[in-house]
Parts: C-alpha cells; structure tokens; sequence
C-alpha cells in the first residue's frame, strides 16, 4: 500500500475544511487544515504536502495569490500542485492562475469536480 497523501488546506471558512474533508474520506489523505496563508506557509516545510488547497481572499496580510507566488518561487514547494478553491471573482482566479496555481474551482463547488481533481493529483504524485 503507498503511503498516505498529505493534503494542506488553506481556508479561513471551517464549514470548507469539513466539506473537503468529507469529500475526500474514502482517499487515503492526511489533513492538515489551516485558516490563514500565514500559518500555511509556516507549516510548508514541517508537513511537507503533497497537494495544497487554497483558498484567495485570506483574513491575513498575505492573500492566496502571493502565498501562490511565494511557493513557485521557491525550490523545495515549487513542484506541489495548487488547487485554489475560492469565491473570487475572475480577476482574483487569473492572478491566482498567473502566479502559478495549477487549476482552481469557484465556490460553490461540486464534490465530484474535488474528488476528480485531487485523485488526478495524487496518481501522478504516487506514479
């Protein structure tokens, strides 16, 4: 059996962290679940994910983009794939996009469209 997938979740709405969680309980998957890009970024080198979900608008002084930007940029997280999940308008995903997320789905976003994308995600990192 291959080892669990750590999956990040960068979201300041807890009802969204119990909804990805949900979703993705048949997966073999270890949370971590964080609400600001701040103590996500200070978790990166201790957990070490396999996946990030992220959300855009942020409470703190670091949106999602930048958090995205800063992880691209550095050499030990550039190659984790970022999934943005956000009720962002188009502006917010394009930067997001542009910064180097991976894909993104808008909230609401439907349960199937999660569990494509993150196993999608976790065959290529397992392969």
């Amino acid at each position: 059996m291959s080892e669990s997938t750590k999956i990040l979740v960068i979201d300041d709405d807890v009802s969204v962290h119990k909804l990805i969680e949900m979703a993705l309980t048949k997966q073999a998957v270890d949370f971590a679940f964080v609400k600001s890009a701040v103590q996500g970024m200070r978790l990166i080198d201790e957990l070490q994910p396999h996946i990030i979900i992220m959300d855009l608008l942020l409470p703190d002084s670091i949106k999602g983009w930048d958090a995205i930007q800063q992880l691209k940029a550095h050499e030990d997280t550039r190659e984790i794939p970022i999934l943005v999940i956000t009720a962002g308008n188009n502006q917010h995903i394009s930067r997001a996009m542009n910064a180097g997320a991976d894909t993104y789905l808008t909230k609401p976003f439907k349960v199937r469209d999660l569990q494509s994308i993150v196993a999608s995600y976790m065959s290529a990192i397992h392969s």
